[in-house]
């Protein structure tokens, strides 16, 4: 199982507050829901995979913890961790940034990440409005991988997707099934099987992820 924790604030806009996030959960402030949270980890049995404040690198107003602020994030992540495995110590702990050129700067140690998680979507809007061409998962997630591959742990696709025409999609998750052996440390892709819950940049609008199992197959 894998279990997405976003720590978002005590505040009434609860995506608001996020210059005093890092500091209120190191002072405690979180306590009381870290450990509701890792209670329930604890009884869904060994392996669970926590990821806690993914995305992290790349600040954006839908994420408090998305900041320019990889010192903050790194003691708060690491604060989290310790008091999660003391409530759920059979737990996996996965650090999950997007894949941003500038995530090493928020990698927290090795002490506090059993596995490094990606988001590989493929946008093709998005793709021709920025690249000109039709991109390939194997391209995209080859960018990405190559990033994390250098701290030596698991690496996890924690949210894949893929929207556009027929044949694009098709590609792509044919393409994710049939490259795995490029990436040696590749253990799990996860399919983020919903319509995105909020707009892309650059008025590309919300896409919908969804496929049906026919569609993995060549």
């Amino acid at each position: 199982m894998l279990i997405t924790v976003e720590p978002y604030t005590h505040a009434l806009d609860w995506r608001s507050g996020g210059d005093r996030l890092f500091r209120d959960i190191l002072k405690g402030a979180f306590d009381r829901e870290i450990a509701a949270v890792c209670g329930e980890v604890a009884t869904a049995g060994p392996g669970t995979m926590v990821r806690w404040g993914h995305e992290m690198e790349q600040p954006q107003a839908r994420y408090p913890w998305a900041r320019k602020d990889p010192e903050g994030y790194k003691s708060a992540y690491r604060y989290f961790v310790e008091r999660c495995r003391a409530e759920a110590p059979r737990a996996q702990f996965m650090w999950s940034p997007k894949g941003e050129a500038n995530l090493a700067g928020f990698y927290p140690g090795d002490a506090w990440v059993d596995l490094v998680g990606l988001s590989v979507y493929g946008l093709q809007k998005w793709d021709h409005k920025f690249h000109k061409r039709d991109r390939s998962f194997a391209e995209v997630m080859a960018e990405r991988y190559r990033r994390v591959a250098r701290f030596g742990k698991p690496v996890v696709v924690a949210e894949f997707g893929v929207a556009g025409s027929e044949d694009y999609r098709r590609s792509w998750l044919v393409d994710s099934t049939t490259r795995l052996a490029k990436f040696p440390r590749l253990k799990a892709i996860v399919y983020f099987n919903a319509a995105e819950p909020a707009a892309w940049p650059a008025g590309l609008g919300s896409p919908d992820w969804r496929v049906i199992p026919a569609s993995f197959v060549p």
